[in-house]
């Protein structure tokens, strides 16, 4: 088991198959880059691994322990997370 375990996991929305058969496990060590076209699932499997988002088959397992951190492209716009310049 590694640090990170997904194991079939499979996403749709509606009848549009998003992704299925996804598998890969991270161990201390290894780096991972996901790389994808827009609307490809790159997003919506980071969010299954943080658990915001549901996932319809498959299993996620994180070891005992550990946590997954992430860093949203998206900029937070309220007076209390400016960036001071």
């Amino acid at each position: 088991m590694g640090v990170l375990d997904v194991n079939n996991l499979k996403k749709e929305f509606a009848t549009n198959l998003l992704f299925k058969d996804v598998n890969f496990s991270l161990n201390p060590t290894d780096k991972l880059a996901i790389i994808g076209r827009n609307g490809a699932g790159k997003t919506t499997l980071i969010k299954m691994i943080l658990n915001e988002e549901t996932k319809d088959e498959g299993t996620i397992n994180i070891a005992n322990g550990k946590t997954v951190g992430y860093l949203s492209q998206v900029m937070i716009h309220s007076f209390e997370n400016r960036a001071l310049l």
